[in-house]
């Protein structure tokens, strides 16, 4: 009974479109430096005409003058390939836009660092998937490990109130070593946080069974139920893990049955805004854009019939896509 009231209060949430926008999502280049083994971007050919540093300023003002940005996010590829991106950084500070940018940590040195801080970046969040064998491995480089947590230690010697987040994705190459990783994080005083993701499509959408022909897929069910209830366990002792215990609960599920996730809404369009690194707004990740950033004002885009449209087909939506378990989990 109480399951099928919190549904209804759910979908009452989102019932009254559209609502203001309060997140804006940035993939700022589909260039990357590592060779990630569940993504794809480093296949890619260079991308022609991606959005200037001077446009994506312009966009952002644009959105300012129309709602409050509560966050902003700066992903990729990986987002220091993009030249310039400390000058983005400075100008979000500036106009008190919270802003986090994910990256791989690669490419940074110690000037690069500074001028990061230096910009006012308020959060910094790094991908490490587990112990330095592993995640050399799954990144496709040897020294990433090592790379990442010097850099982590540096920011933290030069800024120690930098907010330092962990990602980490749960799949079939790293989830029985997680709880170690776990262990060592509690006991690293520059690490703040953890976030773990289930393992997904990175970028793109590839249907509901993409994951039947996924090498990096959870085979046994039972190791890894048994993984993530020490994860659980873990969260509740107070270890630095973000998710909530709920949203662990709901990764079992996904494991036994990915396209069966129940009691997941999709939230596209409702309240956040992803860009791509071309300007094409994707409220949805498997329709079409509802236009473009250089091409047309985003307030009219918001509220043009596109976005009805993808608006109305998300919140009916039964495909249960993978993007629900992660990027738009919601407690309840």
């Amino acid at each position: 009974m109480k399951n099928k009231l919190n549904n209804i209060l759910y979908k009452l949430k989102y019932s009254n479109l559209p609502r203001e926008p309060v997140q804006i999502d940035i993939a700022i280049t589909k260039e990357c430096c590592l060779k990630c083994q569940f993504c794809d971007c480093w296949k890619r050919k260079k991308e022609e005409n991606e959005v200037t540093i001077d446009e994506w300023e312009k966009f952002l003002s644009e959105v300012k003058e129309w709602t409050k940005i509560k966050f902003l996010c700066i992903g990729g590829g990986e987002p220091f390939m993009k030249k310039g991106l400390t000058d983005l950084l400075r100008f979000c500070a500036e106009k008190d836009i919270l802003t986090v940018v994910i990256t791989n940590g690669y490419l940074m040195n110690d000037k690069l660092i500074k001028e990061v801080i230096d910009s006012g970046l308020q959060k910094i969040n790094f991908s490490l998937d587990g112990t330095e064998k592993t995640h050399d491995k799954l990144r496709g480089k040897k020294g990433v490990f090592k790379k990442v947590n010097y850099v982590i230690d540096k920011f933290k010697e030069l800024k120690p109130e930098m907010p330092i987040e962990l990602s980490t994705m749960i799949n079939n190459a790293n989830f029985k070593e997680l709880p170690k990783f776990v262990e060592w994080i509690q006991k690293n005083k520059n690490i703040d946080s953890v976030n773990f993701q289930a393992i997904q499509r990175v970028v793109r959408y590839d249907g509901p069974e993409w994951y039947k022909k996924e090498k990096l897929w959870p085979k046994d069910l039972k190791k890894i139920n048994e993984i993530i209830d020490k994860l659980i366990y873990l969260k509740k002792k107070g270890y630095k893990i973000n998710n909530p215990t709920s949203q662990f609960k709901m990764f079992k599920k996904y494991f036994e049955n990915p396209e069966n996730t129940d009691n997941l809404y999709c939230k596209a369009g409702f309240s956040s805004i992803p860009v791509d690194c071309k300007g094409n707004v994707l409220l949805c990740q498997k329709q079409a854009p509802i236009g473009n950033i250089l091409e047309k004002n985003i307030r009219k885009m918001y509220y043009n019939r596109k976005s009805k449209n993808i608006r109305k087909k998300s919140k009916n939506c039964n495909e249960k896509c993978h993007f629900l378990i992660n990027c738009y989990y919601d407690e309840r």
